[in-house]
């Protein structure tokens, strides 16, 4: 058999098929958390003298999300940088 210019290995047909399951996948689920309310603040990078907090638009969810991370380390979460995505935290001593 000889390839022609229309044919496809099978080996390029799964990897396009997967980039297309990825793709939709992705699209799918930005679609839920938008109908969801949107995105729920995470932890980019933590320790136990600060945290990087990444949220929407909720500073007060992110802020509890800073609390509770700086509570396993026995420590207040203290807000020293908001900006329109990330909200930075010192950890401080009680």
């Amino acid at each position: 058999m000889t390839a022609t210019a229309n044919s496809v290995s099978p080996a390029t047909f799964r990897a396009a098929t997967g980039r297309l399951l990825r793709i939709g996948a992705a699209a799918t689920t930005m679609t839920v958390c938008a109908c969801l309310g949107g995105p729920k603040p995470f932890v980019m990078q933590g320790t136990a003298e600060a945290v990087e907090v990444i949220y929407s638009d909720d500073l007060p969810d992110a802020t509890a999300l800073a609390r509770a991370h700086c509570l396993q380390y026995e420590r207040i979460a203290w807000l020293t940088l908001a900006t329109g995505s990330h909200a930075y935290f010192d950890c401080l001593r009680r």
